[in-house]
């Protein structure tokens, strides 16, 4: 019973704890856009999705409805600003790049962070080589725009596999494709926009 007890003064410190903590600081106001097929079709939905949902999860905080330290910008607001943000440069005779269109984006939103995943290449074929294994030759190309609002720093980072091997070897152009993801999320660490959580006044 005292177990019991202790447990649970350890666990209404914590909960008390993170309301302060929550209560002094400024979430980070994260817009993540859809991921853009620039393959001509070759990317598949599954396969944004996947991409989509890694590059969300970099941003993910244990507790985070307590903690209040991130905030993603409801997708049905990004894409009504974007939506306005390429009229208007329409009506002005130009065709906003990723880059100014992420730096408008976190204005108009605002957001302390837009990103926006361009798949540049997504290429992928099957075949039996000469001793009849099952073999894949892939080539994915990534890069990731974005704007720093807090910052006031722009993002392009990019990476890309052209593997050809065995099936189980490769894994297709799913993995690839993560695997590229990993390496640009890992250059740009967004995770140290995050942690250690702090206050920020």
């Amino acid at each position: 019973m005292r177990k019991l007890i202790s447990l649970g003064f350890i666990l209404l410190l914590c909960l008390t704890a993170g309301t302060a903590l929550a209560a002094e600081r400024v979430p980070l106001r994260v817009a993540i856009l859809p991921v853009m097929d620039q393959t001509g079709g070759w990317l598949d939905r599954d396969s944004a999705a996947v991409l989509s949902a890694r590059l969300r999860q970099e941003f993910h905080v244990p507790l985070n409805g307590l903690l209040q330290a991130v905030e993603y910008v409801p997708p049905e607001d990004i894409a009504a600003a974007y939506r306005q943000l390429k009229q208007t440069a329409q009506l002005q005779g130009k065709k906003l790049t990723p880059a100014e269109m992420t730096r408008q984006l976190a204005a108009a939103l605002p957001a302390d962070l837009v990103l926006e995943l361009a798949v540049d290449s997504w290429y992928e074929h099957t075949y039996l080589n000469g001793d009849g294994d099952s073999c894949v030759d892939v080539c994915v190309g990534l890069t990731l725009y974005g704007w720093n609002q807090r910052a006031k720093t722009s993002v392009r980072e990019g990476a890309g596999r052209c593997v050809s091997d065995d099936c189980a070897v490769v894994g297709g152009a799913e993995r690839q494709g993560s695997d590229a993801l990993e390496e640009i999320l890992q250059k740009t660490q967004f995770r140290k926009l995050v942690f250690p959580l702090q206050s920020v006044h």
